[in-house]
């Protein structure tokens, strides 16, 4: 069996001789599912091995005796390592974008601030995510492609009440403490496509009250400066087009102590 992942800017071919794995792989990235028969930059295969075991050929390495879940977690980070060479010609930056009628906020920060969180809480309030982890811009900066990398959801995660996980989006569950959640499914209820980017926001948990602040282009500049997955590719141009987002998207500092506070207030903004 085999699976054809296609984009704007190329596509990946995945081959797998265990039916068993046609659901499994199938939610990966389904959106972007398209011909077989399409031609692809990319090739990966997966083998089946014995006491259900499984090899990962990918174009950088091959890995043998993977478990189900093992499996899933290496072919997600090789398929979103693979997408982002794709869009290399793309601004790339780490963060989670979501929308409410086709306009996109962008949180933006270090691992661990809670960006997943609120993507979630998002999609629970009625909002739609592009992407918790890879923003990739158009050309003209003023939009974000959606990139419909599973959710990647901890146990403490998965157990908040209220929940944040939507009951009827479909789950895999990789470890004890990793869940991935294809929140692409069901069809359009949750993910978007493309947004208008209307505002960069970097947020802060903190114990005091919710508090936005607009940060000044140097200040916004050096935050954003870490969170590029392709920005010293861009040379010479790097500044002047994180400048132009900037003014096209105004950057905010988001202090938060509840995340359904902080995702009520940003969908109050757009």
């Amino acid at each position: 069996m085999d699976m054809t992942l296609c984009t704007s800017s190329g596509s990946i071919k995945i081959s797998w001789d265990d039916m068993h794995l046609n659901g499994y792989l199938g939610s990966l990235f389904s959106p972007w599912c398209g011909p077989n028969h399409a031609s692809a930059e990319y090739a990966l295969s997966v083998a089946q091995q014995q006491n259900c075991l499984y090899r990962l050929d990918t174009p950088d390495e091959s890995l043998s005796g993977l478990s189900a879940g093992q499996l899933f977690l290496h072919l997600e980070y090789t398929l979103t390592t693979l997408f982002q060479r794709l869009y290399r010609r793309n601004l790339l930056i780490h963060g989670a974008c979501v929308a409410r009628n086709g306009e996109g906020a962008l949180f933006t920060g270090d691992h661990g601030i809670g960006k997943t969180t609120l993507a979630l809480t998002a999609i629970s309030s009625g909002m739609q995510a592009l992407t918790d982890d890879v923003a990739i811009l158009t050309d003209d900066l003023s939009r974000v492609i959606g990139f419909p990398r599973p959710f990647k959801v901890t146990a403490d995660t998965w157990r908040m009440h209220p929940r944040v996980v939507p009951q009827d989006t479909p789950s895999i569950p990789c470890t004890e403490d990793v869940t991935y959640v294809c929140f692409y499914k069901p069809h359009g209820r949750y993910y978007a496509k493309q947004a208008n980017l209307r505002m960069v926001i970097f947020p802060v948990r903190h114990d005091g009250k919710l508090k936005w602040r607009r940060l000044g282009e140097t200040e916004a500049l050096r935050r954003l400066l870490p969170q590029g997955f392709n920005f010293y590719q861009r040379g010479d141009t790097l500044i002047g087009e994180i400048l132009e987002l900037l003014r096209i998207a105004p950057p905010y500092e988001l202090l938060y102590r509840d995340h359904w506070e902080a995702i009520g207030q940003v969908k109050a903004l757009l």
